[in-house]
């Protein structure tokens, strides 16, 4: 009880007693304190992981939530190399976050979200750096958190699969930070998160299991640094940026396919259908970037984002006309933005960071934001989840006013 544990908490294995107690060195995050006695049972690893993956779905009475002949065959040595668990940080300096473990069958792609209440969190710290750790077959891994409890209250707890872009942006929550693969975000000085009142965030894992003859086994540990709370920090915003997206707006439209503008939620039609034909001739899309009114951008981190038809991207400065000025984000670049590899690689595209001051963005300017696709499939492409589908987004990371030398 002093450690907010429950006997079963749903969404939570660690949290939850009945597993703590039966994990017996499956889970390495776990460790029993002295006062929960000692492990119980001789379970086998698979029976281990059914309570585990019961637990991390919800713990619902009367639904399957994984195959389980799919878990065995993992548990008898049909499974990659899993991700191996990374040192916590120093408990006066951070936590751990251990999402999953999910199981994807061969050539399975999915992705998931789960809500994850923060217990204990003080609130006299702020966040100065997240490091992630992910597998390579992963797509993306993104970070939001709730700025609307009523949102995450409606929201069941456990893993939850995103089947369609009606539930693919989470209602409620700011983007927090994206990563396509394992890396670190060390805020710059002066900068940070904040995560005031035990805030409840939102995960979400897109990964795609790229092997035909073995199960993977796809996790995420995130190690979230804090320091004590600064009079004068600035909060570091991040913003995903759609293609002819309004900034606060709502989400674009789904277009189904063949690619036809169909809004069938909250969302509006696009001023251009975004629609890439299966012709395997280069199609590229450009759209503007502009602060809201009164707002300046500091920007701190640029990236874009596309799936596998993604060929190129590239940001510019806007002129006052609407016209593109300098450029000043090449997709061509390697990922840490070191040299120009020649290609967009879109697993991993390049990742941009700027000093302070260096890049100021006004509602009189604004960016300009363009990609590059060839569809060599046998059908028509739009806006779309998985990575047989296009997006076209950029993430952004900015300050509202100037911040300090960056962090050592």
């Amino acid at each position: 009880q002093s450690k907010a544990y429950k006997r079963i908490d749903p969404g939570y294995p660690h949290r939850s007693f009945l597993f703590r107690k039966v994990n017996n060195g499956l889970d390495p995050d776990i460790v029993l304190d002295p006062a929960e006695g000692g492990s119980v049972g001789v379970l086998t690893d698979y029976k281990k992981e059914l309570v585990r993956q019961w637990i991390l779905f919800g713990a619902p009475e009367n639904v399957v939530v994984i195959d389980t002949l799919l878990l065995q065959d993992y548990y008898n040595g049909l499974g990659l190399v899993p991700l191996s668990k990374p040192p916590a940080p120093n408990p006066a300096e951070g936590f751990q976050i251990h999402y999953g473990p999910m199981f994807l069958a061969q050539g399975q792609e999915t992705e998931y979200f789960k809500k994850h209440a923060l217990n204990l969190l003080p609130d006299s710290v702020e966040i100065t750096r997240i490091e992630t750790f992910i597998n390579e077959q992963s797509h993306h891994f993104l970070l939001y958190k709730y700025w609307d409890l009523t949102a995450a209250n409606n929201e069941p707890e456990g893993i939850r699969e995103v089947t369609g872009l009606t539930d693919a942006f989470p209602t409620g929550t700011n983007m927090i930070a994206a990563f396509q693969t394992s890396t670190e975000l060390n805020l710059p000085q002066g900068t940070a998160y904040f995560w005031e009142g035990n805030p409840i965030l939102n995960l979400d894992l897109h990964v795609r299991n790229y092997s035909n003859d073995s199960i993977l086994k796809a996790d995420v540990y995130c190690n979230i640094y804090w320091q004590a709370k600064q009079p004068q920090t600035t909060e570091m915003i991040a913003e995903i940026i759609f293609y002819e997206h309004d900034i606060g707006g709502p989400i674009p439209c789904c277009f189904p396919t063949p690619c036809v503008v169909n809004c069938d939620f909250n969302c509006f039609p696009l001023p251009t259908n975004f629609c890439i034909p299966n012709n395997g001739v280069n199609i590229t899309f450009t759209g503007p970037i502009i602060p809201p009114a009164g707002q300046n951008w500091y920007v701190w981190l640029l990236a874009g984002h596309t799936h596998k038809f993604g060929k190129d991207y590239d940001i510019y400065l806007r002129n006052p006309g609407g016209g593109k000025g300098e450029q000043i984000y090449e997709g061509w670049m390697d990922f840490t933005y070191t040299f120009p590899q020649g290609f967009f690689e879109y697993e991993h595209p390049p990742v941009r960071y700027f000093d302070p001051d260096s890049l100021i963005i006004t509602p009189n300017d604004g960016l300009i934001h363009e990609a590059m696709y060839n569809n060599d499939s046998v059908v028509d492409v739009a806006f779309g989840i998985t990575t047989n589908d296009e997006m076209f987004l950029t993430f952004i990371q900015y300050t509202l006013k100037p911040w300090e030398i960056g962090r050592a």
